[in-house]
């Protein structure tokens, strides 16, 4: 039994390949029911040649059982388009023959109609090629009908209803191929419509949330830069300059929180985190720890920040991407961190089935209701006064992890240390 199930999988297998990805399906429907034909039509002709043998019959039955074949050999050289042509425009030929040799007792029929239902399915995005060839199909079936109508066939007629029952079981075998893929292909949509509508719902919630918290942030530092403006000019009306290095000083802070926000919405839209990783390739996470620590060198001079990493390991990633989310963390365990000597430790773990990173910082902690909510866009949990921030940073860090199916969260001891965990899936 293992034998011939590994025997029908090869058989399936025959012409499928990774550059028709979606014509894979029917292709392989193709090979068995091309398989298949082809055997009961060289069955049909050894054992018509053993009970009668009848040289004509044997010939014609032959022709059936070679036809389909071709099928199978053109899929074999992964010649698909020219199979289906094949099987559109050529295969049609041996009933013609064989209606013109030996009569229409074989069911040609329901051949035809077969042919008609298979060649409309494979070329229905092509109007001009399907119709000319179910038309070309329709004659083929009429001319020769017509002719055996009121004249003998060429060798007379033969009726074996053998003939019949496998001609219509066969038939059936080829249609169920239309009606499988059509059902097959309605799955997929239906599948793709389901997870494509999640994926806009999730989108529609977070632009209108971030629509509504961007506008505001927005706002705030607009209206401080507006307020002071006003000032500076009724004091310059009024010969008062005492307050206006106060004000400008005021004002070009409101300017730069603007300019971080814009640039964190730019960064975000740029980042199209709900897609799957593109551009991947088998990166070295030490060399982006580095690279990251080299970006952050005008932050880390002033504090004399120590950051250390153990021996990280590869991943499959966008180098690009996982540079935004290091250089993201380490910036956090910067600015949140009021010791002498800030300093931030990478670590990693590999387990059956996942990496895990680890960032320790020595920073100020974060109370643990608010562990959760940090990920999310422009939350922030300290006044503009105390720690300068967008929080954009942490939510483009999640939704990058997300695409490559990971998580990160944070666990954290207020006033000591705070850890970001980011597990992803081993590839």
């Amino acid at each position: 039994m293992s034998k011939a199930i590994q025997l029908f999988n090869y058989i399936k297998s025959i012409g499928v390949s990774p550059d028709f990805p979606e014509e894979n399906s029917i292709t392989s429907m193709m090979s068995v029911m091309g398989l298949f034909t082809s055997l009961g039509g060289f069955a049909i002709c050894f054992i018509g040649f053993l009970l009668t043998r009848d040289y004509v019959y044997t010939m014609v039955t032959f022709g059936i059982g070679f036809t389909y074949a071709i099928i199978v050999i053109l899929h074999a050289f992964y010649l698909i388009k020219e199979a289906r042509f094949y099987f559109s425009a050529i295969a049609p030929l041996w009933y013609v023959c064989a209606l013109l040799s030996i009569g229409g007792y074989f069911g040609h029929g329901a051949v035809a109609i077969c042919t008609i239902g298979i060649t409309y399915m494979f070329y229905k995005n092509q109007p001009l090629l399907r119709n000319g060839l179910i038309i070309y199909n329709v004659f083929l079936f009429v001319l020769p009908t017509l002719y055996i109508s009121f004249n003998d066939p060429f060798f007379g007629f033969r009726n074996y209803p053998i003939d019949e029952i496998v001609a219509f079981i066969l038939c059936l075998g080829w249609l169920s191929l239309v009606f499988f893929t059509h059902e097959e292909k309605n799955n997929e949509l239906i599948t793709s419509l389901s997870t494509k509508n999640k994926q806009l719902n999730q989108k529609t919630v977070e632009i209108q949330r971030f629509t509504h918290i961007a506008s505001h942030d927005l706002k705030t530092p607009l209206r401080n830069i507006i307020s002071f403006l006003n000032l500076i000019k009724s004091d310059l009306q009024k010969g008062k300059h005492d307050q206006l290095d106060t004000y400008i000083d005021i004002a070009e802070g409101a300017g730069h929180q603007m300019n971080l926000i814009i640039e964190g919405v730019m960064e975000i839209t740029s980042t199209k985190y709900y897609n799957q990783p593109t551009n991947t390739q088998l990166i070295d996470l030490n060399g982006i720890a580095e690279k990251a620590i080299k970006l952050l060198a005008e932050e880390l001079s002033p504090k004399k920040v120590a950051i250390t990493y153990d021996k990280l390991p590869a991943y499959c990633l966008n180098e690009k991407e996982f540079l935004i989310v290091f250089k993201q963390i380490l910036h956090n365990g910067i600015t949140y961190n009021q010791n002498t000597i800030p300093s931030i430790h990478i670590s990693s773990e590999v387990t059956d089935s996942s990496f895990i990173l680890n960032f320790k910082d020595n920073g100020i902690g974060i109370p643990t209701q608010y562990q959760s909510q940090i990920f999310d866009f422009f939350k922030r949990l300290h006044h503009l006064e105390e720690y300068a921030g967008t929080g954009l940073g942490l939510g483009i860090c999640k939704k990058i992890i997300e695409r490559y199916k990971g998580t990160i969260t944070v666990s954290s001891k207020l006033g000591h240390y705070s850890i970001f965990s980011i597990v992803l899936p081993k590839n």
